[in-house]
């Protein structure tokens, strides 16, 4: 993740932005938080989603988010089945209670 992220600030920084990374990017700082969207706001968030698109942000982003995700209900899943069983049990105590 660390090289499409250096991908995209090398981007930015092609059209004068400097950003380190997508997370520290437009919108954070004080000029672009004011009421009302001004023209460099426009231009800078424009630029962001197309080095984005560039350099796939999003999809090596939401890749590696995915398989933190898997690993963690994999470690986890004999806590997450218990959540389970109980969330079940609760419905249907409740599903009791209302006569359904």
């Amino acid at each position: 993740m660390i090289r499409v992220f250096r991908a995209w600030s090398l981007c930015m920084r092609q059209y004068g932005y400097t950003y380190a990374d997508p997370t520290r990017a437009p919108g954070k700082s004080a000029e672009f938080t004011g009421p009302t969207v001004t023209k460099a706001e426009i231009a800078v968030a424009g630029r962001d989603v197309e080095c984005k698109r560039r350099t796939n942000v999003i999809g090596v982003w939401s890749s590696v988010d995915a398989a933190y995700q898997r690993r963690a209900m994999n470690e986890n899943a004999r806590e997450l089945a218990a959540v389970k069983r109980d969330i079940r049990t609760q419905v249907t105590s409740a599903d009791g209670v209302l006569g359904q």
